[in-house]
């Protein structure tokens, strides 16, 4: 009797596991792709055991197509209904009408906070063809016909193989923008910001671009499909970035830091822009603009970006044939010495031979290991210009820092003139006193030597005050004369902390990314050096003429030519090969290592910024009340000694008392907006993506989005 097995798991638990896989999965395969992602993996991901994946689903293939399907079938149920809309009346709907109708609901599918993986699994439709992939397309297939029939009527004048050629190569730009969409800024300008470019605006040009596509003359669009060819074939992209879920079993789904004190709030949006004008501070402002145009270490790291971007650029140089031209000539005697010349001598011959070729090298790349160079090269290019943008950032900070340094140091030096004032005021009245034989000499010393302390503490805070001045200027650009001057005021510090989630800390904050990107350069290489273990296959060849003479260089009946091709397999090598693959497995290790660590200072440094926040509030309170406190009782203390009622011992340390009390007071202001600085450079807020970053001497990153191998 066949025995049948049937799942003990309750209904609810079962909807609940498979709609967890089905998460996973769309998660995993647009993060990682469709190949890499594993079924292990995504089990993991989904907290279920594989049993229960092979229940619900039976394989990996059937998974994929269950997650194309349960969002796909209402962006094709939205695209026919949309067709069939504008195809009511009889009338021919036009070009844009008909990509309307198949382009917005693709778009619009994304905006569902359940979908919001989907636009970047769609991208990899085409993207990433494959054996998992072709049970899908089938889904497409009653799309595909009524669109082509459309796009038939719309354009009379194609064949259906043009037709199909074209519709092919606008689902593949349509493809490329789901599955680079970070990266996608728009269509026809260069300077407006990615965040005005909302869905209805790329809707809008990619409907313009892909009508223009369609409509295009052969002629455009056969030079078209060539460049794309040929770009594709010369352009290696940068390796996708490690998936915030690598940490996501280490992180809260929000901040833990307790806020003890309910005035505060934390605000689970994004870290906003331009954090420092929230001191209200127009020189702020202004220094913090000048100091990134000109501050010459920016100069640096744009340079470093710039021969980071050319290193990633060589990388590739081996994945073209090498292409050399050669014109020589040689002269040349030969001498016969076995026949003699009647009449003595040796017969002798001279020879002229002039030569031009075109000669070529080309490695076929079998085994990856050019493309895991330049990939890994890229990667460190993305982590240089990472580590740029957190040089920025740390500017910013210390220019905010050294700022209010200099403000507190203006402060101090004004207290400490007006100390001096007072003191030299208390002594006054002491030496009267003294003179007039109603106080000992005692008090007028201790009065004299208070003013002289203060004296000294005056010309301390000078010297402290021009060595911030002096370091601002130098973070500024400028030269270190201390003149700089601020506005003399400390801003009482306010408002919502935007820290945003824990999760998305790791695409804010530069420091990380460019940790991150350092980890997947050192996989690359260790493919690069897995692969060097294998043969290595090359081709040469070159083709010219040969002659005689000069004239007879341009005759084909001189032509000569040849072609060959090696394999080079590596066999003994002193354990170098290997080693080299151990080493980047170990740098791997050390990586990965500094990335977590990274990642965990990073977490420690919002949690306690969020959690001093209150605390440093209420340390600021109290000293503004000590120093309230301390300035009555000097007062009341010194008039109580003119009229006799205390000694000058009470003054003099009432007077000290309500000196450090302000002192301290003025430092706490600068120490509680110093500490929201540093929360704001925790968060890794501060800019927007398409903000200006480093001076001019450095290309606009828009150009560096996409490195290309050189053309020679």
């Amino acid at each position: 009797m066949k025995r049948t097995f049937e799942s003990a798991e309750p209904e609810a638990v079962k909807a609940s596991a498979k709609q967890r896989l089905l998460d996973a999965a769309e998660r995993l395969f647009a993060e990682v792709g469709f190949e890499a992602a594993s079924m292990r993996a995504i089990t993991t991901e989904a907290g279920v055991n594989l049993a229960a994946a092979n229940y619900h689903f039976g394989s990996k293939q059937k998974l994929l197509e269950a997650v194309f399907a349960r969002r796909t079938t209402p962006v094709n149920a939205a695209r026919l209904q949309a067709l069939d809309a504008i195809e009511q009346g009889g009338a021919q709907p036009s070009m844009d009408a008909i990509l309307d109708a198949f382009v917005r609901p693709l778009i619009e599918v994304g905006r569902d906070e359940h979908a919001v993986h989907f636009r970047r699994l769609a991208g990899r439709l085409l993207n990433e063809p494959g054996d998992l992939i072709r049970n899908v397309l089938p889904q497409f297939s009653e799309v595909r016909a009524r669109f082509q029939d459309a796009f038939a009527r719309a354009l009379p004048h194609l064949d259906a193989d043009t037709l199909a050629t074209r519709m092919h190569f606008g689902i593949g730009v349509l493809c490329h923008t789901m599955l680079n969409l970070d990266r996608m800024q728009c269509f026809d300008c260069e300077d407006e910001p990615r965040e005005t470019t909302d869905d209805e605006t790329m809707i809008r040009r990619l409907i313009a671009f892909l009508a223009g596509g369609l409509r295009a003359p052969l002629a455009l669009t056969a030079t078209l499909l060539t460049t794309l060819l040929a770009s594709t074939s010369c352009t290696v992209d940068a390796p996708p970035r490690a998936p915030e879920r690598v940490v996501d079993a280490i992180t809260p789904s929000r901040w833990q830091a307790p806020q003890s004190d309910t005035t505060l709030e934390v605000d689970s949006s994004e870290p906003g822009m331009a954090w420092w004008q929230e001191f209200g501070s127009t020189e702020l402002n202004d220094l913090v603009d000048e100091s990134i145009r000109e501050n010459h270490d920016l100069f640096a790291a744009a340079a470093r970006i710039d021969a980071a971007a050319i290193e990633a650029r060589l990388a590739g140089a081996a994945l073209h044939p090498t292409l050399d031209a050669r014109l020589d000539a040689t002269r040349q005697r030969q001498n016969f010495i076995g026949l003699p010349l009647p009449g003595g001598g040796v017969l002798s011959t001279t020879t002229t031979v002039y030569g031009a070729a075109l000669s070529t090298t080309w490695e076929v790349d079998l085994w990856g290991r050019v493309r895991s160079g330049q990939r890994a090269a890229l990667a460190e290019f993305e982590a240089t210009r990472d580590e740029a943008l957190g040089s920025r950032l740390s500017l910013v900070g210390q220019v905010c820092k050294a700022w209010f340094a200099v403000v507190e140091g203006e402060l101090q030096l004004d207290l400490a003139r007006r100390t001096v004032a007072s003191f030299e005021n208390t002594l006054e009245v002491v030496r009267g006193r003294f003179e007039s034989g109603q106080r000992s000499a005692i008090d007028l010393r201790l009065a004299e030597s208070q003013l002289e302390s203060a004296k000294a503490g005056l010309e301390a805070r000078l010297a402290a005050l021009a060595r911030a001045r002096r370091g601002l200027e130098i973070l500024a650009g400028r030269y270190p004369r201390g003149t700089i001057r601020t506005d003399a005021t400390l801003p009482m510090v306010t408002g919502r902390v935007p820290a945003g989630l824990p999760l998305t800390l790791l695409s804010r904050r530069p420091d990380l990314r460019a940790a991150e990107r350092r980890v997947t350069s050192l996989l690359e290489r260790g493919d690069e050096a897995r692969a060097a273990l294998y043969p290595r296959i090359s081709i040469s060849g070159s083709a010219g003429t040969r002659t005689t003479s000069f004239s007879d260089l341009v005759d084909k009946d001189f032509f000569v030519w040849n072609l060959a091709s090696n394999l080079l397999a590596p066999l003994y090598r002193g354990g170098e090969l290997q080693g080299r693959v151990e080493l980047a497995e170990a740098r791997l290790r050390e990586a990965l290592a500094s990335f977590w660590q990274a990642t965990l200072r990073g977490f420690n440094e919002v949690e306690a910024g969020l959690a001093s926040e209150a605390a440093q509030d209420r340390n600021l309170a109290a000293w503004t009340r000590a120093a309230d406190r301390a300035e009555k009782a000097a007062l009341l203390a010194r008039d109580r000694y003119r009229s006799g009622l205390e000694d000058f011992i009470v003054v003099l340390e009432a007077q000290r008392a309500a000196f450090d009390t302000s002192s301290r007071m003025l430092a706490a202001k600068r120490t509680r907006i110093d500490e929201r600085i540093d929360l704001h450079l925790a968060l890794g807020g501060g800019f927007s993506a398409t903000s200006p970053f480093l001076p001019g001497v450095a290309r606009s990153e828009r150009e560096r989005n996409s490195v290309e191998s050189p053309k020679r």
